[in-house]
């Protein structure tokens, strides 16, 4: 199997690459990356035959675009692990291309998801998502779909879910990054940490599944997810938290080939969940109130504010505490705004963008 790796030098692709090396079945034929050269060169030091491209870092180039970069390689399936909208014009490229797409970068799914899944479904190629809430679920539900109540994904909460309330403004960006459970990248930290993370994933989760969606806080991070069904009964997925098993799902489409991670020691298990209070992470409620109205405006501005104010938060040009006032503005000024093609979504994600631009951060 001929695999492609698209932004190989984040989390994720890190992970992917040290999945691969288990497996001789898995053949690395490319991968491009941001800026961070000296892991792209570590990876050519295990790989040093693979085809290579970045928009930023030309020295290690040996193709020009994305589009030879697939090309050349002729993978048979692509994860898109590129952080943020840039990755929607990936996702798109690879299923025009009629490639199986292993999706990280859910924020195509989450700004565009009916339209991917048209695509796909009209090139007969799926979508695959690497995370660990959603691989869980199709886990659970691989070979029975039938008799679903409801889904139930849970959210670790982040570092904050215990505070007493979110206006304190002294959090700083390097403290938040720092997950008390999963080894993540930067942006998926924050996000964690404001609930937008879990906004994402239910966004994501509708469009793969009909039926009822939910969230729930569990601090221990090693249930994923819960299926319930028709008669009463659940069943729950649980591992440590490691994404390189989400990952081998993904390649292999479920059918897992070989023990990646460590068992579970079952007698040391101390296992809690919580309600979410949705006034107080009023991301759970934007995604309960897209499941019920389906507009698809909602998400594209959501993940073009929080794109947006990550990086001001990262540069410290806002606080914390203001990251989600900021998008619940956001979402008043544009929520009317009709999305019926894809070129909409690019023109909202743009309008966004340029308006929190003008906007004074007091």
């Amino acid at each position: 199997m001929k695999i492609l790796i698209l932004g190989a030098t984040g989390s994720i692709g890190l992970q992917t690459i040290e999945v691969i090396q288990k497996f001789q079945e898995i053949e690395l034929v490319g991968f491009s990356f941001f800026k961070n050269i000296e892991k792209a060169k570590n990876i050519l030091k295990i790989f040093p035959n693979v085809s290579i491209f970045s928009k930023h870092v030309k020295t290690l180039n040996s193709c020009d675009s994305y589009d030879e970069l697939i090309d050349k390689t002729k993978p048979d399936i692509v994860l898109n692990s590129i952080i943020g909208f840039a990755g929607l014009d990936l996702s798109i490229l690879c299923l025009n291309k009629k490639i199986n797409l292993i999706l990280a970068n859910k924020e195509s799914m989450v700004v565009a998801g009916k339209f991917l899944i048209e695509l796909a479904n009209k090139n007969n190629v799926s979508i695959i998502p690497v995370d660990s809430e959603l691989s869980s679920v199709f886990s659970l539900t691989n070979n029975n779909k039938n008799n679903i109540k409801k889904i139930i994904i849970t959210a670790s909460g982040g570092k904050f879910f215990d505070k007493e309330n979110l206006d304190e403004s002294h959090y700083k960006f390097n403290e938040v990054i720092k997950h008390p459970k999963w080894n993540m990248g930067e942006k998926i930290s924050i996000d964690s940490s404001t609930m937008i993370n879990k906004y994402f994933e239910i966004i994501e989760s509708s469009y793969f599944y009909n039926n009822e969606i939910d969230v729930i806080q569990h601090s221990e991070a090693i249930v994923h997810s819960i299926v319930e069904y028709l008669d009463g009964s659940s069943i729950m997925y649980l591992s440590y938290p490691d994404m390189k098993i989400a990952i081998q799902n993904a390649i292999f489409n479920f059918d897992s080939k070989k023990q990646i991670i460590n068992n579970l020691n079952y007698d040391k298990l101390n296992l809690n969940f919580n309600k979410i209070d949705e006034n107080k992470w009023l991301p759970i409620k934007w995604a309960k109130d897209f499941l019920i109205n389906k507009n698809l405006s909602q998400p594209i501005i959501i993940n073009a504010s929080n794109d947006y104010l990550f990086e001001l938060f990262k540069k410290e040009e806002i606080t914390f505490n203001q990251i989600i006032p900021t998008i619940e503005k956001t979402i008043n000024k544009f929520i009317n705004h009709k999305i019926s093609k894809i070129e909409d979504v690019y023109l909202l994600n743009n309008l966004i963008r340029e308006w929190l631009k003008e906007k004074k951060y007091e």
